[in-house]
């Protein structure tokens, strides 16, 4: 077992790539299968709630953790940084409840779902510790646990129709098994010691000094669902749903991209690298990530064939021309995000949140000036944002200015943070 473990770490991106497959599977299990057995109103209530779950929880403490995991403190291990984790994650739940609330009657299932995001935000630190020291076969577990859950219990709900309530306790199933087998994994892989240093900061420098990537996280994630949010307040139920269903068919696509961007992140902290040498890296992942794209492309629109196929909600597979288009918009994504893990990493975050902010803000305009009532047509508004945000980058990041620039972790980035 040990030596498979040592194989899987060996090869980290693709390892991470496979465990995060594994988990999307699941998440898109649970948030379009529905459409099968829930009306065209009930299954855009469920992606619009868990969208703003996404967005005032999943994402913000996401970002936390990638900030804890850049100034060292993931290196002590699980049980140093948990407490900062499970703080934080708790405030965030505290501001996603209400707002979630907000939009059903039904508060029980929202309180699964949040629930659920606070178990995934647990398992995610749990992985991110794994990772960022070595143990990628072990955090492709943590995240592939939770996946296999979530996939056969929707297979189940699926079998006997399940209403709207027992798709959002899956979520909360699949947090609960990627935060045992995360915690269990750890304890194996580092037993009950930490390694002390960076640790010993308090929550209040560490929160201080991520609130860049705190904003970050929040932008990306409006970033990704503004489009739809909109669409169902404007747009018919029909094009709402064609949307949500044809975001969830390529949304697996882009966390897997976003999977190997993770496992990108710890070798841009390697201390004894240049920003030169992180430059180079970043151009080898994107050419990668960019060639992944254009291969599941096909598999993107074959999925929204059987989809539309499948589901009574969706006729004249009207989400065909969506997908084929948010399909070719994770090209620039693919090309992009790299080097927002590497600003990240030299401590110019700050560039990085400008540029999504600015095209957040183009995005916004366009579709509720003039597609807000066409899917096809907020598809394509899409695929024109990423790729300015794209060409941006490229500009950005050409500038001579970050050739000499270290990553975080070699310096001290707030008083009384002992980075190590």
């Amino acid at each position: 077992m040990s030596q498979r473990l040592a194989a899987l770490d060996a090869r980290p991106g693709r390892t991470i790539l496979a465990g995060r497959a594994v988990a999307q599977a699941g998440l898109f299990a649970v948030a379009a299968a529905p459409v099968v057995v829930l009306s065209n109103v009930a299954f855009n209530q469920l992606t619009v709630v868990i969208n703003v779950v996404a967005l005032a929880l999943v994402a913000p403490s996401g970002a936390f953790q990638q900030h804890l995991a850049r100034v060292g403190v993931a290196r002590d291990g699980v049980r140093t940084g948990l407490g900062f984790t499970l703080a934080v994650t708790l405030v965030l739940a505290a501001i996603a409840t209400p707002a979630a609330m907000a939009l059903t009657s039904a508060a029980w299932w929202v309180v699964l779902l949040v629930v659920g995001g606070v178990l995934a935000a647990v398992a995610g630190w749990t992985a991110t510790v794994l990772a960022v020291r070595g143990r990628f076969g072990l955090a492709a577990l943590v995240e592939a646990a939770g996946g296999l859950g979530m996939l056969g219990a929707a297979v189940v709900l699926l079998v006997i129709g399940a209403g709207l309530g027992w798709w959002a306790a899956v979520y909360a199933l699949g947090g609960l098994i990627a935060v045992t087998i995360g915690l269990s994994s750890s304890r194996h892989a580092f037993g009950r010691t930490t390694v002390g240093g960076a640790g010993r900061s308090s929550l209040a420098t560490l929160v201080r000094g991520a609130i860049p990537l705190l904003v970050i996280g929040v932008l990306a994630m409006a970033y990704n669902r503004a489009d739809l949010l909109i669409l169902e307040q404007k747009a018919p139920v029909q094009e709402t749903t064609a949307y949500a269903l044809a975001g969830r068919v390529v949304g697996p696509l882009l966390i897997a991209l976003g999977s190997l961007n993770n496992s990108l992140y710890p070798l841009l902290l390697e201390p004894d690298a240049s920003a030169a040498q992180r430059q180079v890296l970043c151009r080898r992942y994107a050419r990668r990530l960019v060639v992944v794209c254009l291969a599941l492309v096909p598999l993107s629109v074959l999925a929204a064939l059987v989809a539309g196929a499948v589901s009574q909600s969706v006729a004249e597979l009207r989400i065909v021309g969506p997908v084929f288009v948010l399909a070719l918009a994770t090209v620039p994504f693919a090309a992009t995000v790299p080097w927002g893990f590497f600003l990240s990493a030299i401590g110019a975050e700050r560039v990085w949140m400008v540029a999504l902010a600015s095209c957040l803000t183009i995005d916004v305009i366009a579709v509720t000036w003039f597609a807000h009532d066409r899917a096809l047509t907020c598809a394509i508004v899409w695929l024109v944002v990423q790729t300015l945000l794209w060409l941006g980058m490229r500009w950005v990041v050409a500038s001579p200015r970050w050739r000499d620039r270290p990553p975080v972790g070699s310096r001290t980035i707030a008083p009384g943070a002992a980075v190590t």
